[in-house]
């Protein structure tokens, strides 16, 4: 990751960059990076956007796998009706009672956007 950020600072030097980014842009982005210190007492929240988004392309790339091969189907087929036969009363049981609400966010909230939770 260290290098990532090495040569995202790298390309903010170019005068092109610099321009842009003197509107605070730059500050925005240098706390966004900025590692936790026990001098300033702050925690860093972990992004998990890119990780669903890579969940989420995956997905299809299975699909189009088990489209394309002999596989047999039926195995995957019951374990996702299975999954959804659990996900979509537990998603109205959370959005109906604020008890279970608050549970479902504590064991399964670091997947949600913050967005997502009411």
């Amino acid at each position: 990751m260290g290098e990532v950020e090495d040569a995202l600072r790298a390309a903010m030097k170019t005068p092109s960059l610099e321009k842009g980014l003197r509107n605070g842009s730059a500050a925005r982005l240098d706390n966004h990076s900025r590692a936790p210190t026990p001098a300033n007492g702050a925690v860093k929240k972990i992004d998990w956007e890119m990780p669903r988004k890579l969940l989420h392309s995956s997905i299809g790339f299975f699909t189009v796998y088990l489209y394309t091969s002999e596989t047999d189907t039926r195995p995957i087929m019951l374990g996702l009706w299975a999954a959804l036969a659990v996900i979509i009363p537990a998603d109205i049981i959370r959005l109906r009672y604020p008890p279970f609400e608050r549970l479902y966010e504590r064991v399964l909230g670091f997947l949600m956007r913050e967005s997502e939770k009411v």
